[in-house]
C-alpha cells in the first residue's frame, strides 16, 4: 500500500486526465492495493486451512458473532453496541465539521488564505 500511494499514485496522477489527478489517482491506488491485500488473503488462508470453504475462512479469520463478555451469550443485546457505533460514526460524519472545505496542496497557494494567516498570526 505504501508503495502505491508514494511510488505509483505520483506516476499514475500524470497519465490519467480527470477533474482532480491527486486525489483520483490515490483512490485507484488505494482500491487496488484493498484487492492485492484480499487476493493475499485468499492465499494465505488456502495455504494454512487447505480450502476456500466458508467454514475454514471463518475459522482462520475469527469472524464470529459478538459475545458477552459477562455471561458467554452469543449476540443479543451486544448487536445493539455494534449498532450504536455504526449509526453515532455515521452522524458524525454528516456533522458539518469543517464547512470551508480542506486547504490547497500547494504550500504557496495554501499560505495565502485565510485560515493559514489566521492559524499562523502572532507566531513570530
Amino acid at each position: 500500500m505504501s508503495v502505491l500511494g508514494w511510488l505509483v499514485t505520483p506516476l499514475l496522477g500524470r497519465i490519467i486526465d480527470t477533474r482532480d489527478l491527486f486525489i483520483d489517482a490515490l483512490l485507484i491506488c488505494f482500491n487496488i492495493g484493498l484487492v492485492l491485500q484480499l487476493a493475499l488473503m485468499f492465499i494465505l488462508v488456502r495455504r494454512e486451512q487447505g480450502s476456500l470453504a466458508w467454514a475454514y475462512v471463518r475459522r482462520a479469520l475469527w469472524l464470529w458473532a459478538p459475545r458477552d463478555p459477562k455471561t458467554g451469550r452469543i449476540g443479543g443485546r451486544v448487536w445493539l453496541w455494534a449498532l450504536l457505533f455504526v449509526v453515532l460514526s455515521g452522524v458524525v460524519n454528516t456533522l458539518p465539521i469543517d464547512p470551508t472545505g480542506p486547504l490547497p496542496r500547494d504550500l504557496p497557494a495554501a499560505i495565502l488564505t485565510d485560515r493559514v494567516k489566521n492559524y499562523f498570526h502572532g507566531n513570530w
